[in-house]
């Protein structure tokens, strides 16, 4: 594979993975390599599926409210508060891989 970069072609290898995470880059005696790109990794790894999370929550909320369950109530709220805070303090990829979402309350 070859990529055009500052007008001329240079080679790549294949990207280590089909999730569109990886940035184009070439060393000093230009050589294509890939490098992750970080925002997009912590998209794919902790946002998309934290959104999903998010709505779970939300609904396991209502449902806490509803039934005027008000310890479910706050434990609801600090996981939904736990989960947005999920991206706080990841700076290396390593910290992305070991994050553990929080458990789902149980209702």
């Amino acid at each position: 594979m070859h990529i055009r970069i500052n007008n001329s072609l240079v080679k790549f290898p294949e990207p280590p993975t089909s999730e569109d995470i990886y940035i184009a880059k070439v060393n000093e005696n230009n050589e294509g390599y890939w490098e992750i790109d970080f925002k997009k990794y912590i998209d794919v790894k902790i946002r998309e599926p934290r959104k999903i999370l998010l709505e779970e929550a939300d609904i396991l909320i209502n449902k806490a409210f509803d039934n005027n369950l008000t310890t479910d109530l706050e434990e609801c709220k600090t996981y939904r508060q736990a989960l947005r805070d999920a991206t706080k303090g990841l700076t290396t990829q390593a910290d992305v891989d070991s994050y553990k979402f929080p458990e789902k309350p149980l209702i």
